[in-house]
């Protein structure tokens, strides 16, 4: 029986975290050219590009392979990605050493650009000398080694730059740095090695050229000048001090007089005005008494008619009040449907004679959820997705695979990508929704069970329950079933052949089933266990010690990852309560999805069944 060993968990994972891309000089790309010929005189280009693409599995020779990683890192430069191409010059390295190669002679020249570019001036530094002893002033790119170099001296050695290490040091006295050159800030080389403290460095200096005597006379220099410029400063503000404070004792004579004129005169009008003024207050007075009581007299009627309406609709919302089990949806078109879950507590993880029992799944908090909320009856749909996508909410739209959109499970979002759209519905609606946490996730899977399953503690018969794949018997070899997830462009692989019977015995095959096609747990949830991984809110941590009581998102630990439950269609063996893994927070897989939570303070409104949709508080 074939198998295809490209699983899902395998695949790369896509990861939104990195550096800002650089580009490097448009010279370089002229430059790069004349390696692209250096690559088509191998052959064909079709026949090279395959060579590249297959060189592990084919065992090129070491030659060409070596003029691989040159384009490849020519190819990396191009689109920014200036470390990569430096690792794979490295292997360049690396292949020369251990198979005694002759490299181009454009090689070095290749690496100080692509390093200048990435700022490592201490390699472009190396590496352009290196091309220049090579080649010399016959070197068809001296003009431009020259250039590669004086930038890198310019940026990599100044003062502050050259002592970073001893090896800064003596690549920059090799390429010709001043090491007396000063800083903007008016220090040497010299006086940033005394402060590291480094006496090695400090030799190194020395022997380069520089010049502690020099440094100690520019600085008595200085002094000298400070000094002057401060005797000069004083005295010209002495000179200037003088009539100024001729002015300014006039100045306060006459304000002292203004002062005094102006407090007789302020005097006299508040004392008009306070005549005025208390006049007037007693005129408003008596107005606003008189307002006071028939406002009083209003408002007492105002209040008596309010409170026998809402005794009325008191008695009416009582009897409306939401209670768990109730299903609801906010008043948007794509809302997902909602179930009400009642507060409680429960053991979480699984007890050391649970079969398939993880050490991370213990040890065994009690966690206590300390207030009712709203879970999402399925999972998140390409229905639901695909309305936030419309709506500019969402800017990821993942393949589905070729298994079909609507009411099947949103599949290929990130966690980064499942919290786009819990955004996106809090802004539609008002309300809070969220990613449950983990805690929470446990217990509206187990729904007051404590077996290992919601249906029982063994997997037989988990098809009734979960889209899941069957393990078949040892002589078939076991299940060994999977899919990776693919581009939008590419078909959906299967690793069955289309004639041998399949694992899937729960009438789904390879992939994700419509929500809602198995049987739901005690809390009426669907596909809980199994169909898709669910992303929670928490970071990843190896075990639950010193995880929270209370149900609460766990935010301490290894938060590059976050951690999924529930098992898919791809794991016959994961669809456990207690269950658990983790991926970095920006990877994409065929049998990831999520599912949503809501906070919920009150209900006002009908039931989602036979009625026009509610709103909750």
């Amino acid at each position: 029986m074939s198998i295809l060993a490209i699983f899902v968990h395998t695949g790369p994972a896509v990861t939104p975290v990195g550096e800002p891309q650089r580009h490097p000089p448009d010279r370089r790309r002229e430059r790069f050219g004349t390696m692209r010929l250096a690559a088509m005189m191998l052959g064909a280009t079709g026949l090279f590009m395959a060579a590249v693409q297959d060189a592990s599995a084919q065992g090129l020779p070491p030659e060409i392979r070596m003029d691989r990683y040159i384009v490849q890192a020519e190819r990396q430069s191009e689109n920014g990605r200036l470390a990569d191409a430096l690792r794979t010059l490295d292997l360049v390295l690396e292949l020369r050493k251990a198979h005694a190669l002759e490299l181009p002679e454009s090689f070095w020249m290749t690496r100080a650009e692509i390093a200048l570019a990435a700022e490592d001036y201490l390699e472009a530094m190396t590496s352009a000398t290196r091309y220049l002893a090579a080649v010399g002033r016959g070197g068809g790119l001296y003009a431009a080694a020259l250039e590669v170099l004086d930038g890198a001296v310019a940026q990599g050695c100044t003062p502050g730059r050259m002592t970073q290490t001893l090896e800064s040091v003596r690549a920059c006295s090799a390429a010709g740095a001043d090491p007396n050159a000063l800083g903007e800030d008016g220090r040497t080389a010299l006086d940033w090695a005394a402060e590291r403290g480094d006496p090695a460095m400090t030799a190194a200096l020395v022997e380069a050229g520089a010049d502690p005597a020099l440094a100690a006379e520019r600085a008595r220099r200085d002094n000298e000048d400070v000094a002057a410029r401060t005797r000069r400063d004083n005295e010209v503000r002495a000179e200037r001090a003088r009539p100024d404070l001729e002015y300014v004792a006039e100045r306060a004579r006459r304000d002292a007089e203004d002062v005094a004129a102006r407090t007789r005169r302020d005097n006299e009008v508040r004392a008009e005005r306070a005549r005025r003024d208390a006049e007037d207050v007693a005129a408003r007075t008596r107005r606003d008494n008189e307002v006071r009581a028939e406002r009083a007299r209003r408002d007492a009627e105002d209040v008596a008619d309010r409170a026998r309406r809402d005794n009325g609709e008191s008695a009416a919302r009582a009897r409306r009040e939401m209670r768990s089990g109730t299903v609801f949806r906010d008043d948007c078109a794509a809302c997902p449907a909602m179930v009400m879950v009642p507060a409680g507590s429960f053991l979480m993880g699984s007890p050391p004679s649970e079969r398939g029992r993880s050490t991370n799944e213990g040890p065994r908090p009690l966690v206590t959820i300390g207030k009712p909320f709203a879970v999402g009856v399925y999972e998140v749909t390409w229905t639901e997705w695909d309305a936030c996508v419309r709506a500019a909410g969402c800017r990821s739209n993942p393949h589905d695979q070729g298994w079909g959109r609507g009411v099947r499970p949103v599949i290929g979002v990130t966690w980064n990508d499942a919290r786009e759209y819990v955004l996106w519905l809090s802004r539609e609606t008002g309300e809070e929704y969220r990613l449950l946490t983990e805690a929470e996730w446990e217990y509206v899977a187990r729904a007051g069970s404590t077996t290992a399953r919601y249906w029982g503690e063994d997997e037989s018969g988990q098809y009734r329950y979960a889209n899941t794949a069957e393990p078949e018997p040892e002589s078939r070899g076991g299940y060994t079933w999977g899919i990776s997830f693919r581009a939008s462009n590419g078909p959906p692989r299967r690793n069955a052949e289309p004639d041998e019977p399949t694992a899937y015995t729960d009438g789904f095959g390879v992939g994700t089933a419509p929500v809602g096609s198995f049987q739901p747990n005690g809390f009426g949830l669907y596909d809980v266990l199994g169909n898709v991984w669910e992303w929670t809110a928490d970071c990843w941590n190896g075990s639950y010690a010193g995880a929270p009581a209370d149900g609460s998102a766990w935010e301490a630990g290894d938060c590059s990852r976050r951690v999924a439950r529930g098992g898919s269609w791809h794991n016959p063996e994961n669809p456990r309560a207690a269950d658990r893994t983790s991926q970095p927070y920006g990877s994409r897989f065929a049998d990831f999805g999520f599912r949503v939570a809501r906070s919920v303070r009150s209900f006002i409104g009908q039931q989602d069944q036979g009625g026009e949709s509610g709103s909750t508080r």
